[in-house]
């Protein structure tokens, strides 16, 4: 447990060290760009999301949460072309011009709402 915030971190969840200069502690907190994006493994089989293997899928996730391909990079730790890579695919496979069709998929195929 965090003494200073009273929360209990997740097993494994990545954290952030804050320093607070003024009282010369760290605090632990979670970085947003680096807490992997995981869904529910019924979603993976519906809807558009089945063309994808499951690394496109949490790419997928990742794009519409609003996540750069440099994010996305950290977060699932690796590299920038690899996350390029896995982007160029969804694109071909869902038959997308852009992230942003990528976006309004997840949005109106409800896959956002599941979240």
């Amino acid at each position: 447990m965090n003494a200073t915030t009273g929360s209990v971190p997740i097993v494994g969840e990545p954290r952030l060290r804050l320093v607070d200069p003024a009282a010369g502690e760290a605090l632990d907190a979670p970085h947003p760009a680096t807490v992997p994006i995981r869904i529910p493994t019924r979603h993976r089989d519906e809807g558009p999301l089945a063309l994808l293997t499951p690394r496109e899928v949490d790419v997928f996730y990742a794009i519409a949460e609003g996540m750069t391909n440099a994010e996305i990079a950290r977060a699932f730790t690796v590299s920038l072309t690899t996350v390029k890579t896995h982007v160029a695919r969804i694109l071909l496979k869902l038959d997308a011009r852009d992230r942003v069709q990528l976006v309004v998929l997840a949005y109106r195929s409800g896959l956002m709402a599941a979240r």
